[in-house]
């Protein structure tokens, strides 16, 4: 699985069982299994998951 999906995938996670405050960039990547810095990486800080997990649960649009 692409790293950042599975940021994503796990931030989704862990904001519906914890709530905001306690979905921290290291506990996501503790629970992902990844180190922060590689959280880090794809985004500088917790409030650019929040926006990209509702952007990832989205159904993408098929092109003609």
């Amino acid at each position: 699985m692409e790293r950042r999906r599975l940021i994503l995938e796990t931030a989704e996670a862990l904001l519906g069982e914890q709530g905001y405050e306690s979905a921290t960039l290291r506990a996501i990547g503790e629970r992902a299994g990844i180190p922060t810095a590689s959280v880090y990486h794809y985004f500088s800080d917790r409030p650019q998951i929040d926006p990209a997990c509702s952007r990832s649960a989205m159904p993408t649009s098929s092109k003609h």
